[in-house]
C-alpha cells in the first residue's frame, strides 16, 4: 500500500476517534441551507467548475478540476436517460442548474427539465443560467460547439422551484425519471421519504448517485461519513420505498473523502 494511502487512513481513522469524545453534531436543514445559499452567492459557474479537487481515477489520486469530474458523471447520467427514453427529468437538489442544462444538451429529445432546490439563492442562481447559459462551462461539460448548446436549451423547458425533497413536489407520474447527485447524502435519517417522493413523481424510474455503503470499499470511508453525519445506508432501502433495484454500479472516478455509487431503479409496480 502507498504511503499517500497510508496516510489518509490515518487521517480518518484519527478523525473517527477523536469524534468519541465531543459531541456529535446532527446534519439539520438550516444548516444546509445556510451553507449552499453562502456557496451560490458567493461562487461563479467559473469558480465552482475550476475548483482543484483531489480524485481517485481508477485507483490512481489526481488533483482535478471539478469540471472533470462532473463531465465524467454527467456523460454517465446522459447514458441513463437514453436508456430510459426519458423526455422529462426532475432532479432533487437541482443547485444552480448546471447538471440539468448539461442533460438538455446531451439528451437532444429531453423536452422538460424541473429541478427541487432547498436553496432559495440555487433556485435564482439556476434561472440565471437558463436566461443566460454559461456557454463556457457548459462547453467543458458536454464537448458540443456553443451554437448546438444553444439551440439545445431554447428547445427545453426549465422549471426551478424552491422546497424540499422530502415533500411532496410534483403529482403522481408527472414526469418521466427523477434523479440526485450528492444531494440525499444530506438526509442520514430522512432518506426514505425522500425515496418516496422520487417514487410517486416518477413515470419510468429513477437514479441516485450517492454515497451508499455498498460503495465505501474499506470502513474507513464509513467513519469518516459517521464523523460528518452524512448517508451512508445501502442501496437497497429503496425497495421500501416502491423501487425494484435495476443496477448498481461504482463509478471508477471518485472523490477524495468517500465514494459514491450510482443507483438505477424502476418502479415495482
Amino acid at each position: 500500500m502507498s504511503l499517500k494511502r497510508l496516510l489518509y487512513f490515518y487521517y480518518i481513522a484519527r478523525g473517527f476517534c477523536s469524534s468519541l469524545f465531543r459531541g456529535h453534531s446532527a446534519r439539520r436543514f438550516a444548516h444546509v441551507r445556510a451553507v449552499y445559499e453562502r456557496n451560490y452567492v458567493q461562487e461563479s459557474n467559473h469558480m465552482f467548475l475550476h475548483k482543484k479537487r483531489k480524485f481517485y481515477v481508477r485507483g490512481k489520486l489526481l488533483v482535478l478540476p471539478v469540471w472533470e469530474y462532473k463531465r465524467f458523471l454527467l456523460l454517465r447520467f446522459a447514458e441513463i436517460v437514453k436508456h430510459f427514453g426519458a423526455a422529462t427529468v426532475l432532479e432533487l437538489g437541482s443547485g444552480r442548474g448546471l447538471n440539468l442544462l448539461a442533460l438538455a444538451v446531451l439528451v437532444p429529445y429531453l423536452k422538460e427539465a424541473c429541478g427541487i432546490e432547498l436553496s432559495g439563492e440555487g433556485v435564482r442562481a439556476a434561472e440565471e443560467n437558463v436566461e443566460r447559459p454559461p456557454f463556457e462551462e457548459l462547453q467543458l461539460l458536454t464537448g458540443v460547439s456553443r451554437e448546438e448548446i444553444e439551440r439545445r436549451i431554447r428547445s427545453v423547458h426549465f422549471q426551478f422551484t424552491e422546497g424540499s425533497i422530502i415533500e411532496p413536489h410534483c403529482a403522481p407520474a408527472s414526469v418521466d425519471v427523477v434523479f440526485s447527485n450528492s444531494v440525499i447524502e444530506q438526509l442520514p435519517r430522512d432518506y426514505l421519504n425522500a425515496f418516496r417522493e422520487a417514487r410517486c413523481a416518477a413515470r419510468l424510474g429513477s437514479f441516485f448517485s450517492e454515497p451508499f455503503r455498498e460503495a465505501q470499499r474499506n470502513p474507513f470511508l464509513l467513519m469518516y461519513l459517521r464523523n460528518i453525519d452524512y448517508f451512508r445506508s445501502s442501496y437497497r432501502e429503496a425497495e421500501k420505498a416502491g423501487w425494484r433495484v435495476h443496477s448498481f454500479e461504482i463509478p471508477d472516478m471518485q472523490k477524495f473523502d468517500f465514494n459514491t455509487g450510482i443507483l438505477v431503479c424502476k418502479p415495482s409496480s
